[in-house]
């Protein structure tokens, strides 16, 4: 069986042997007041309505061939994304929104997308999360942003069904999680990526902290946040002495800062222990509070 057939079979496999995709929870429900007609299927990740409304789906990381690289494998896993936004097509969409959410520069709504079903009766129903299907047939990855995180606990455990079973783009060596030791990490520079490592020491200034892989801060790889941010994680439990000597997966966009570097904008973008941490606003200090 060659490689394009075996991705084939292995996303019809998933479909079917996926569990029913409405198990979401309260917070990701989305509101039955209003309902949005798909007109077109803009890519890579966007539908217009037929109000002239562009819902932007949040939260992920699809296969793209200018970014990813041009090869027949990524063109596949690009297509099979498209074509699972453009049979949305002529149906109707319900949208869960984060709190406080707003249009992005574009004007784009940005959203977890529900596709409705018609029952015999007449009557709607959610039947599909999108967000969900996509990354349970490893046709996108998790990529939390800020004012896109409401819902990235829930779909976590649906990437991880995916990339357990080598489905779609984690059968392929351009997706999988990097060690932070490996020296081609610079080569993955303007590219969204998962580096998996243990971290050797967390340091502190005034308004920032850092996480060190390795004991070169200037050439190892490197994650770094506001004092802000690590609050959020530590009244998460995601604390500096848990971090310290855990193995931790950080999401994000490499970059170089002598070496390659992470900046960790939300709390995420870090998985420790299996599990991604969620960050809570709680612990929020007044305005003129000094950080960390």
């Amino acid at each position: 069986m060659n490689a394009r057939r075996a991705l084939s079979t292995a996303f019809t496999l998933a479909f079917f042997s996926s569990p029913a995709l409405g198990a979401e929870t309260t917070r990701c429900m989305p509101k039955k007041d209003k309902l949005y007609r798909v007109a077109e299927a803009l890519p890579p990740q966007a539908l217009k309505t037929r109000s002239g409304a562009v819902l932007r789906l949040i939260g992920l990381d699809l296969p793209d061939p200018v970014r990813h690289g041009d090869n027949a494998d990524i063109a596949a896993l690009s297509k099979r994304a498209r074509d699972a936004l453009v049979g949305l097509v002529g149906r109707d969409v319900r949208i869960s929104r984060e709190k406080g959410s707003k249009p992005d520069r574009w004007g784009r709504i940005p959203a977890q997308v529900f596709a409705v079903s018609t029952g015999g009766s007449g009557a709607k129903s959610n039947s599909e999360w999108m967000q969900r299907r996509l990354l349970r047939l490893g046709l996108a990855r998790l990529r939390p942003a800020p004012g896109e995180t409401h819902c990235v606990k829930d779909l976590f455990k649906d990437e991880g069904y995916a990339r357990a079973n080598r489905l779609g783009l984690w059968r392929l060596p351009e997706f999988r999680h990097q060690d932070a030791e490996d020296e081609t990490l610079l080569t993955r520079v303007g590219r969204f990526g998962a580096v998996t490592g243990t971290i050797i020491s967390v340091g502190k200034t005034k308004r920032r902290v850092y996480l060190n892989f390795g004991r070169h801060w200037s050439t190892d790889f490197t994650a770094s946040m506001t004092g802000k941010v690590y609050r959020s994680l530590a009244a998460a439990g995601v604390t500096e002495k848990r971090l310290k000597g855990a193995r931790v997966t950080i999401r994000g966009w490499i970059k170089s800062r002598r070496g390659p570097y992470i900046e960790i904008t939300v709390p995420e973008q870090v998985e420790i222990a299996g599990a991604i941490a969620t960050g809570t606003r709680s612990q929020d200090r007044k305005a003129g509070s000094k950080d960390p």
